[in-house]
């Protein structure tokens, strides 16, 4: 069985669900059999101290494992435009305008993925696209 991750982030959780089942892993409410989700929701990138505030990605986070994907998925996932994220400075294709933009990031530019899978990631080879 092939098994690939994706890291997608979108501006609300709205806006992946809408993405979600346009791509056919959610339907009727409930996720395709061969789709894994991990809803990670707003991230900390840098954490705060007494003073400061953290440092946070108001975006929502999704972890996104398919199995035994159909060989035009990292194709369809690549369609779109090429941006860098802000604040995380990080590669993306991104589909969509604001407020239901989505992201699917390079998990080359990220060195520690917010949540891993029991198991570890398994992102895309290099030649697949992100």
């Amino acid at each position: 069985m092939k098994i690939v991750d994706y890291l997608i982030r979108a501006e609300s959780r709205d806006a992946w669900l809408a993405f979600a089942q346009e791509q056919g892993w959610i339907v009727e409410g409930e996720t395709a059999d061969n789709v894994q989700i991990d809803e990670i929701g707003p991230v900390v990138l840098e954490p705060g101290d007494e003073t400061t505030p953290p440092v946070m990605d108001e975006w929502y986070h999704v972890n996104l494992r398919l199995l035994d994907p159909p060989g035009d998925v990292d194709a369809k996932l690549a369609e779109g435009r090429l941006v860098t994220t802000d604040p995380m400075g990080i590669d993306a294709m991104e589909t969509g305008v604001e407020p239901e933009r989505v992201q699917v990031l390079d998990h080359a530019d990220i060195a520690t993925p917010i949540r891993i899978w029991a198991g570890g990631m398994h992102f895309p080879e290099a030649d697949d696209g992100l």
